[in-house]
C-alpha cells in the first residue's frame, strides 16, 4: 500500500501520466483488423486491452538513474517485484520523478513490463530498504534500455527536439 504522501503525488500527476501513455504507447499497444466473425458483429478494429502501473517519486530520486520496484511491504504481501517475476504484472509502467517544485515531472520513462519480465535475469538490482520496513530494488535505466524495456522517455523526447 502506498503511503499517504506517495498517493497524493500520484494523484497530482495522474493527468500527466495519462498523456504520456496516450502519446507513447504505439510500441506497446497494437491495433488489428477484426476477424470475419468480429466483423459480422460490427467490430472492424480491435485495440487489445492494455494495463499500466504508474509511480511518481519526489525530486530526491533525481539523484538516482534507476527505476524502483517494491520488493517488500509491511505485513507481507505480493509486491511489484513479485508480480513482475511471476508474470502477473501490468503491460506497461510509467515511472516519473517530480521536479523540485513538486508541480512538474522532471523525468519520466515508459516501460514494457513483458520485456522486463522476459529479461529479468539480465538486469542488475540494487537492494534498498526504507525506515518503515518496506524495501525495493533499484534497476538501472541503462540496463532497462539495454534489454529494450524502455518504450519512451523524457530523455528521448528532449534529444528529438530540434536545437
Amino acid at each position: 500500500m502506498l503511503n499517504p504522501q506517495s498517493r497524493v503525488l500520484e494523484h497530482r500527476f495522474a493527468d500527466d501520466m495519462k498523456r504520456i501513455i496516450y502519446v507513447h504507447t504505439t510500441e506497446v499497444a497494437t491495433i488489428r483488423e477484426g476477424t470475419r466473425d468480429e466483423d459480422f458483429g460490427g467490430i472492424d478494429l480491435v485495440l487489445p486491452r492494455r494495463t499500466f502501473g504508474t509511480r511518481v517519486r519526489n525530486a530526491y530520486a533525481l539523484r538516482y538513474r534507476d527505476i524502483t520496484f517494491r520488493r517488500a511491504v509491511r505485513y507481507g504481501g505480493r509486491t511489484e517485484w513479485h508480480r513482475l517475476v511471476d508474470g502477473d504484472h501490468p503491460d506497461g509502467f510509467v515511472y516519473g520523478v517530480a521536479d523540485q517544485s513538486g508541480l512538474h515531472l522532471a523525468r519520466w520513462h515508459v516501460l514494457n513490463l513483458h520485456v522486463l519480465h522476459d529479461h529479468i535475469d539480465d538486469v542488475r538490482t540494487d537492494n534498498r530498504s526504507n525506515y518503515d520496513g518496506t524495501a525495493f530494488y533499484g534497476v538501472p535505466i541503462d540496463d532497462l534500455e539495454a534489454i529494450g524495456a524502455v518504450v519512451a522517455s523524457s530523455e528521448q523526447f528532449q534529444m528529438a527536439l530540434p536545437l
